[in-house]
């Protein structure tokens, strides 16, 4: 129980002391017995009873993107600096945000539903008797069951709990989307270097061919073949320049920056940026289950449709009434026409064409297809896991074949240089081992990205990639 409750229940306590005290309206027109104060009393209590358990938020609800203008620090953001930013500004937290606030405000009404709205009446008489009041004041609410205001504040409560989870679940995935994003940048940047340096050795190999066409030992083909290698490997570095725009586009869109603002990020090193020391043996299917948003949500639905069942089950309570009214002018004479009177009493349904049956059947047969959706989604999960670990043992044999492939290319490139400075092969040779090198890298590149993403997706399914960066950012 939280400090508020506590305070709650002091003011219950003042107010209980009041309606209890025999002298309250004593000279009023009429006045409430302590039987009736009695019930008011208890219908408070119950309200600050149900509002006692009430969950905190949880440190994902503190990050509404602001209105005001972002503020970049200076200097270039890394993986972690920016998750700190885009997790307070992003537009894309602000509809399940929102979703939070609107599930609040309906558990606020079912807090208030323990108090009947009350409806007024009032009308006059043209040809009342003579001698009595020519209007009347009729104040009555609508029916009122503090039991089923009971259950549904619970309801909603359970429905502020999925839409928190729903919360947290959209910022898993906005995490997992930017992390992949640094590494896709930190591969582009290192396939960049590798690109330049591919253009460099084919500019030699134009030059080379040149020298030997001018020579006479070399042919216009040659020559024509290294010209068109060199304009191909400048194609292929304008590609992958090009492939940098969209993503830095989004990472830019996510802080809700205009193109042309500056967005300086270092994304040197992502994999220990993103990935950390994360190992993926040391997760398992079990932590995974623990961890999902999508089954804590399922369980939720569950919990939520059998409160539904039970208030369903509540309709065949009888609902309570209360009127307020002064005499009528027909009923009334000089001596009682200012009289107040005030009921109380019970009303139910005799016959509703078993529609209370039917909707106790339909919550029921509800919550057999949620049960069913939840072993779906279970089995979505396992799905996804075995996949992953699949393509990480595929991914993993790759970058092997990969790395030995770079391995033996280093060495050919390496006997060729030898070769060439001994004379015992041509600079074209040269120029052929190290293009191939050069590609043995960028294939290991493309291998390893492939792998830490593997590695990423893992971290994700098993919700540490999550716990590490909330956490941290809710400090």
């Amino acid at each position: 129980m939280n400090e508020n409750f506590w305070k709650g229940m002091k003011w219950a306590v003042r107010f209980a002391s009041t309606l209890l005290n025999p002298s309250l309206l004593r000279n009023r027109p009429f006045h409430i017995s302590v039987p009736y104060r009695i019930t008011i009393i208890l219908v408070a209590i119950l309200m600050l009873s149900a509002g006692s358990d009430s969950k905190g938020a949880t440190s994902s609800e503190l990050w509404l993107p602001q209105d005001k203008k972002i503020s970049i620090p200076d200097g270039k953001l890394d993986f972690r600096g920016y998750m700190g930013l885009a997790l307070r500004y992003s537009p894309a937290l602000v509809g399940s945000r929102v979703e939070i606030e609107l599930k609040r405000l309906d558990e606020t009404d079912a807090r208030w539903s323990f108090i009947p709205a009350v409806t007024v009446r009032t009308g006059y008489y043209f040809n009342n008797p003579p001698g009595t009041r020519p209007y009347y004041l009729q104040f009555f609410p609508d029916g009122f069951n503090p039991v089923e205001s009971y259950g549904t504040l619970q309801a909603r409560k359970v429905m502020t709990e999925m839409a928190i989870m729903g919360h947290q679940q959209v910022i898993a995935e906005f995490i997992y989307r930017l992390a992949e994003s640094f590494l896709d940048l930190d591969a582009l940047t290192r396939a960049e270097s590798y690109q330049n340096q591919l253009i460099g050795l084919v500019e030699q190999n134009v030059t080379y061919t040149e020298t030997r066409l001018k020579s006479g030992t070399g042919t216009p083909a040659e020559n024509k073949l290294a010209i068109q290698e060199e304009e191909l490997a400048r194609m292929e570095d304008e590609r992958i320049k090009a492939s940098e725009i969209p993503i830095l586009g989004a990472l830019k869109a996510n802080l809700d920056l205009q193109p042309d603002q500056n967005l300086d990020l270092d994304s040197a090193n992502a994999r220990e940026q993103v990935l950390n020391t994360f190992d993926p043996a040391s997760v398992t299917l079990a932590q995974a289950e623990a961890n999902s948003f999508a089954l804590k949500t399922q369980r939720l639905k569950q919990e939520l449709q059998g409160r539904n069942i039970g208030l369903a089950k509540l309709k065949y309570l009888p609902t309570f009434f209360f009127t307020v009214e002064n005499a009528s002018p027909i009923e009334s004479n000089n001596n009682t026409s200012n009289q107040v009177y005030f009921s109380f009493g019970l009303q139910m349904p005799l016959w509703d064409n078993l529609s209370r049956v039917r909707n106790i059947d339909r919550q029921k047969l509800i919550l057999k297809q949620y049960e069913a959706d939840g072993e779906l989604k279970e089995q979505d999960l396992l799905s996804k896991w075995q996949t992953a670990q699949s393509k990480l043992k595929t991914a993993e044999t790759d970058l092997k074949v990969a790395k030995g492939q770079l391995e033996l290319a280093k060495a050919r490139e390496k006997q060729a240089e030898a070769g060439y400075h001994e004379g015992r092969q041509p600079f074209s040779a040269l120029i052929t081992e190290r293009r191939g090198r050069l590609e043995a890298q960028k294939l290991a590149e493309v291998r390893s990205l492939a792998y830490d993403k593997v590695i990423l997706e893992i971290r994700y399914l098993s919700g540490d990639l999550y716990n590490s960066y909330v956490q941290a950012e809710s400090q």
